[in-house]
């Protein structure tokens, strides 16, 4: 494939005796940035938070994929669990709030936060936009709602030891692919890290048969935090809309975003986007 780099120069007047010229690389591979926390809503408390090591693929832009590491943090109540970038959470306190998390600068970590409710039935999803904070100056979020699926798991009669607990192996059809995870009943868990329900335990380790993603739990700990909702004024959208975005925009960044996409991302007359490219992915879910 082709390299394309694309320049974006913008000019900021700062008084009207006084300007400043800000020119932004913009390359092909997708970016996102740390952003300013909006307000939020408590919707529960935690009585236990896990962390785990997620392996997952990118565009190398030489041969095709390449896989990166992220830490994910879940928070789980009773009858709630949230999956979210606990890099990403990081960066977006130190920027929120001054804070000095020790926590690498990386322009690729998650996007997504997780809700899952086992009250209502349903899973939230929250996905950001790449390119936002550079090109529109300000984060742009896509939100959608399912209602809960619970797979149909087949459970093995074996055991492995992860971090102390015995745990059972299941396999299970999880958003389109196929999943293994071992999981353990001396910590129960309704909801679980990302969609993986109907469980009689946490999952401590969980990756897909083709090995693109790959869960592994490094920490677990009984503490009492807020659950938060953050108020980004997303885009709604059904899943089966985001997914078809989610396409268009991998397939075809420069007709996706120099056309708005429906989002308001960009807003930039097409001419200053030049050349074809597309962006290899693998989507976390496939349905």
């Amino acid at each position: 494939m082709k390299r394309v780099t694309i320049w974006l120069i913008a000019t900021l007047l700062t008084t009207a005796t006084a300007a400043a010229q800000v020119v932004t690389a913009v390359s092909q591979k997708f970016q996102f940035m740390p952003s300013a926390l909006p307000k939020h809503e408590v919707r529960d408390s935690t009585l236990l938070v896990a962390n785990y090591h997620f392996s997952y693929p990118t565009d190398n832009f030489k041969d095709g994929l390449s896989q990166l590491q992220d830490d994910i943090t879940v928070q789980l109540s009773p009858t709630m669990s949230k999956t979210f970038s606990r890099n990403m959470h990081l960066l977006d306190r130190n920027k929120s709030y001054g804070e000095r998390n020790n926590v690498r600068f990386r322009l690729d970590y998650n996007d997504f936060e997780y809700f899952y409710d086992m009250k209502s039935m349903e899973y939230t999803v929250e996905r950001r936009i790449p390119y936002s904070p550079i090109l529109y100056g300000s984060t742009q979020v896509v939100e959608y709602t399912n209602p809960i699926e619970i797979p149909l798991w087949s459970i093995e009669q074996t055991s492995e030891s992860l971090l102390g607990y015995s745990c059972m192996k299941a396999t299970g059809r999880v958003g389109g692919r196929q999943w293994s995870v071992w999981f353990t009943t001396e910590i129960p868990a309704i909801a679980n890290l990302w969609l993986f329900g109907g469980l009689p335990g946490l999952v401590l380790k969980a990756e897909d048969s083709q090995g693109l993603f790959r869960f592994e739990c490094y920490s677990v700990r009984q503490t009492t935090e807020p659950i938060c909702y953050y108020r980004w004024q997303p885009t709604k959208m059904s899943k089966t809309e985001w997914l078809e975005t989610e396409k268009k925009i991998y397939s075809s960044p420069r007709d996706y975003f120099s056309l708005d996409g429906g989002l308001q991302v960009i807003g930039l007359d097409s001419g200053l986007l030049q050349g074809e490219w597309s962006v290899r992915y693998a989507p976390l879910e496939l349905e």
